[in-house]
């Protein structure tokens, strides 16, 4: 089919015979067109932007996108500028994009923090996404670079903002001139697309057509026919499913393109959703232009068409219809604008659900590819249709067709306008844009009179008040049938992975406390010698929980968390489970410094309630205490700024103790989320020491550029700890470091400022730190990091008491965007001969052996043994273990990118499985 662009053009220069013949025919052939009313009164302007530069064919749309409690209405220009107006027409902010723009923006709360983001397609076929205030969305990957199909490329139409997937979460969907529908989810990843093989002018139109809850794509599309292509040459109409499922009865084909964009709403009182659209253009597809080629079709969701369509048009309907009951008889009308090709005139009509024309109304000269909205700009208390036609703004009754607005403007009028009370003043403003293809062209606001109470309230007055009705562009008006959507999505997902070293199948139970003291349990299977991973949000969405694993035979089970704290910090934390439940727990890290936020989550497993004191030991060597009571088969979260305030200075840093005082048992985590630096967002987590010891191991550890290595020593008790760190470095070197921590108090090492910093193995490290004058102390090893100058997050871990030979781990993957490493410690004197065995999710073994030197450590990188696929077979979980009689310690650090949220955890291996394990951690809400 002819370049996109030069279509346009041709449609306003030339037509052949015996084209205009059959116009003269189908003219002939529609109902009697209304004569042309005398021009009404104008209506004030409340504010005009002159921009130099045309908003030819620019879709409006007001919101009040950053709860300033006015409307914002945001406009893209053929000068390459994206503009948010305020309601007086002055420019809030503005963004160069470098092409210009045809469509419309959408706007939508995409990740529940009260502000609205702003989505939009340009004709260089980039879409991109805005804050607010008009900064660019790069933490999410925005701007998107749609493809390109034999040099055509664009974004024409005006993205939706919907659930297509049913996960909770809203899709971003477009349709593009390179051939495609796509959509991503917010933080950029795509969840859809589809090659249409030619072009696409239709803006996507989103509605649950089917009742289960999830919104489908509708849109229009041109088809170009021809070898290998199911269609003949014309257009299309698709209905898809999130998944890409075409809807039964879909595509559509007609004998025109289908530039307009489809609008659904029920518009005979059935209770389902009917799929309004026009059809037509200049380029004559099939032959049957002047019989077939202008239409506005009606079909019901399953495709069949609507009694008494399609209706005849006087010429090409390339507008997107508005829908809304504007005549008070319960019924909803089509509002829809058609173009008479070479003929200077353009048509408003008004239809009935039925198919039958109320009114077909000569506006004020075409060519008009703009699209009519609704809205009473009269104060009258019911809706006129409003529309840009010639070089004027205008408005009409619902009843007759009379004009009731003709306001000459300084250019073209080829912008869907919008209405409505932008600035909350009890008032109606309308805003439209002027242009041409080219030239000059301003941003207008009009003041239309007193807003009048009527029932219904504002969604009576403007019932279709912009391009495809709202400000997330879904084109349709719900039905009021359809189940209720799926919950927001969870901004917290927490998964329980179990390994089974055996060869018997493992029979699990795991039950889950939540803060009232209910239990649920999931009884779950492992097979023998392998792996299973619980999506603990799948069973108890919305929840704050704790867990108790239980299995008939020894396993292996780990709890990872990944997380968008409060819609601002991602990152993600992992734990393994403890064996049992204790009296006493420590912890050596923890701050209430600005950017950080630290809980205590406590998991009573008992049968009656359990009462805990927290002992706090601070930076500046004073101590706190704080009672919490923790009822039976239940959980309670203390969020530690509530005990000890925020600040910047030692006295808000703190280790602490948490014990009962009843004779009860329990077991205590403590996550931590943080803006490291104001730059590095995640969060980590551990699971409390049983006991201070003498000495503790860490297996990883690095000063190369982009990470933050810390060790926290936490001294409980009456008298100084002096303490030793022996470094174990990468290019077999050691250094050691010596420090003193007072009583009571804690010690925080930033390794840098031992090691210094840099890009070789002589700066990644393992340690041992011990005390040399009999005491015991508590030590936590946090990093912080920006992964690959892409990934920012922090992990940490309480270190391991002792060198071992076997260590396991229930949780690894090496699917795209995880990154997985195994860092093996060697603390002894002679070299240690390893082998890990790798138990993977589809149930194959794999096996890897090599050699730590004395006082050294290793690094592997699992991918470059298992390689990197998308399917269980790259999942994993494995065995370490020292096979010549020496002992080392292991960890498993993994990065990632989990649908959007970067960050990364860590953990040291157990020493063998075991029957039971606890989780007093564990979240599944916002």
């Amino acid at each position: 089919m002819p370049e996109p662009r030069k279509r346009l053009e041709a449609c306003r220069r030339t037509a052949p015979a015996v084209v205009l013949l059959a116009l003269l025919v189908a003219a002939l052939a529609v109902p009697a067109v209304a004569t042309a009313q005398p021009a009404p009164p104008t209506k004030p302007v409340q504010g005009r932007c002159d921009v130099q530069s045309s908003f030819y064919d620019a879709k409006l749309v007001a919101d009040d996108i950053d709860g300033c409690g006015q409307k914002e209405i945001l406009a893209g220009n053929y000068n390459g500028w994206f503009y948010c107006f305020t309601p007086d027409a002055q420019v809030k902010w503005s963004y160069y994009c470098g092409a210009r723009f045809e469509g419309g923006a959408a706007c939508y709360d995409v990740d529940g923090d009260g502000k609205k983001e702003v989505f939009v397609g340009d004709m260089n076929g980039v879409v991109w996404g805005f804050s607010c205030n008009g900064v660019l969305l790069t933490q999410w990957g925005w701007p998107k670079q749609t493809p390109g199909s034999g040099g055509f490329v664009g974004v024409y139409g005006a993205p939706a903002i919907g659930d297509i997937q049913g996960d909770g979460a809203v899709d971003i969907v477009v349709g593009t001139w390179g051939h495609h529908i796509m959509a991503w989810n917010y933080t950029g990843g795509l969840t859809f697309m589809f090659d249409n093989a030619d072009t696409i002018w239709s803006s996507p139109a989103l509605a649950d057509l089917d009742r289960d809850g999830i919104k489908e794509i509708v849109i229009g599309g041109d088809s170009t026919g021809g070898s290998g292509w199911p269609y003949p040459p014309g257009g299309l109409l698709w209905a898809f499913k999130g998944n890409g499922v075409t809807m039964n009865g879909f595509p559509k084909w007609t004998p025109e393109v289908t530039w307009s964009s489809p609008a659904c709403a029920d518009i005979d009182n059935d209770g389902y959703f009917e799929i309004v659209v026009g059809t037509g253009h200049y380029y004559q597809a099939t032959g049957k232009l002047s019989t077939e080629g202008f239409r506005v079709y009606a079909y019901n969701s399953d495709g069949s068409m609507c009694a008494g369509f399609p209706v005849m048009t006087a010429g090409s309907t390339m507008s997107s219809p508005a829908i809304g009951d504007v005549d008070g008889d319960g019924i909803k009308e089509i509002a829809i604008a058609c173009n008479k090709v070479l003929y200077g005139e353009d048509h408003l009509m008004l239809i009935k659900g039925n198919g039958a024309v109320m009114w077909d109304q000569l506006a004020f000269g075409g060519p008009n590819m703009a699209s009519p909205v609704l809205g009473d700009i009269d104060s009258d208390g019911q809706a006129e249709v409003i529309l840009g036609s010639g070089q004027a703004i205008g408005a009409w009754k619902a009843n007759g067709g009379a004009c009731v607005w003709n306001q000459v403007l300084d250019s073209f009028v080829v912008t869907s306008p919008c209405v409505g009370d932008f600035d909350n003043d009890g008032r109606v403003e309308t805003a439209v844009g002027t242009g041409g293809d080219g030239g000059t062209g301003s941003f207008w606001v009009f003041d239309c009179g007193t807003k009048r109470k009527v029932n219904g309230g504002d969604g009576a007055l403007f019932p279709w008040p912009m391009f495809h009705h709202d400000p997330a562009h879904n084109g349709s008006i719900p039905t009021g049938n359809e189940p209720p959507p799926p919950p927001p999505p969870a901004n917290f997902h927490e998964y329980i992975l179990m390994m089974n070293p055996g060869t018997r199948k493992a029979n699990v139970n795991i039950e889950f406390m939540n803060e009232k003291g209910e239990k649920t349990t999931v009884k779950w299977t492992v097979e023998p010698l392998s792996r299973s991973t619980l999506h603990v949000n799948s069973v108890l969405p919305g929840a704050g929980i704790s867990a108790k694993v239980s299995s008939d035979v020894p396993i292996i089970a780990e709890r990872p968390m990944y997380f968008n704290y409060r819609s601002a910090w991602d990152g993600g934390h992992n734990v393994m489970g403890a064996l049992c439940a204790q009296k006493a727990w420590y912890f050596a890290e923890g701050t209430c410094r600005p950017n950080f936020d630290p809980f205590l989550c406590i998991q009573n497993p008992g049968g009656s309630a359990a009462a805990v004191r927290i002992n706090y030991m601070k930076g500046d060597g004073s101590t706190q205490a704080q009672d919490v009571n923790v009822p039976a088969h239940s959980r309670s979260t203390v969020r530690v700024k509530d005990a000890l305030g925020e600040g910047d200075s030692p006295a808000f840093d703190f280790s602490c103790k948490v014990e009962t005082t009843n004779d009860h048992d329990v077991i205590v985590e403590r996550p931590m989320y943080f803006n490291y630096g104001g730059a590095w967002t995640g969060g980590h987590n551990v699971m409390g020491a049983w006991n201070p010891a003498p000495a503790w191991y860490f297996a990883e550890g690095t000063c190369r550029p982009g990470f933050e290595s810390y060790l926290c020593v936490q001294n409980p008790g009456s008298s100084a700890a002096a303490v030793k760190v022996t470094y174990m470095l990468g290019d077999g070197t050691t250094k050691d470091q010596t420090l003193s921590v007072p009583k009571n108090s804690r010690q925080t090492v930033r390794v840098k400022d031992v090691l210094g910093e840099g890009d070789a193995p002589a700066f990644d490290f393992s340690c041992k730190v011990e005390t040399t004058n009999d005491h015991d102390v508590i030590v936590e090893r946090p990093m912080y990091f920006n992964y690959g100058g892409a990934w920012t997050g922090g992990h940490d871990v309480m270190g391991a008491l002792a060198p071992g030979a076997d260590f396991y781990f229930a949780e690894g993957t090496c699917r795209p965007n995880f990154e997985p490493y195994l860092c093996l410690q060697n603390p002894g004197g002679t070299a240690a001969a390893v082998k890990i065995t790798y138990m993977k999710g589809d149930g194959g073994k794999q096996e890897q052996t090599l050699s730590i030197p004395a006082r050294s450590r290793r690094t592997v990188r699992v991918k470059e043994v298992l390689g990197e696929g998308n399917s269980p077979a790259f999942d994993f979980s494995c065995k370490v273990e020292a096979t010549n009689n020496t002992a080392i310690i292991a960890e498993r650090p993994m990065y990632f990118n989990y649908n959007g949220w970067t960050g990364g955890h860590d953990v040291v291996g157990v020493p063998g499985p075991a029957t039971d394990w606890y989780f007093a951690e564990g979240y599944t809400g916002n």
